[in-house]
């Protein structure tokens, strides 16, 4: 999409590169968890209650519709997506480390949430430097 600024010079109003990957990855992760609100809803191959299962979905949704915002080049939506998953890192942390439930997963887990916490606060860095 194309605008026109007040000298009618056209600017972009899509995200560099980095802020689009960062967008990409969000979605990515939007849509994983809208799939597998979609899996367990309609199946039983993922058993959750119906209340988990909707509330995975919205979740994902929400996802998707924010790392759009991202890709777009929206510094306030990059704020918040790495507002957001720094602190399930964080949170993912704290519980890998008291041994908690699901522990044993904790490290994929915290690898993935650090590959998109690096990436938004890259991402964030180059749209606010634009």
């Amino acid at each position: 999409m194309v605008q026109t600024d007040a000298t009618t010079q056209p600017t972009t109003t899509t995200g560099t590169w980095p802020a689009r990957t960062a967008g990409g990855l969000v979605v990515l992760l939007g849509l994983a968890n809208t799939v597998l609100g979609l899996l367990a809803m309609a199946t039983d191959i993922i058993l959750l209650s119906p209340g988990a299962a909707g509330g995975l979905l919205v979740i994902g949704l929400a996802t998707i519709a924010l790392g759009v915002m991202v890709l777009r080049g929206s510094r306030a939506a990059a704020t918040a997506a790495l507002t957001v998953f720094a602190i399930l890192l964080v949170l993912q942390l704290g519980d890998a480390a008291s041994g908690g439930t699901g522990a044993d997963g904790a490290v994929g887990r915290s690898l993935v949430l650090l590959v998109v916490v690096l990436a938004l606060a890259w991402g964030r860095r180059s749209v606010a430097s634009r």
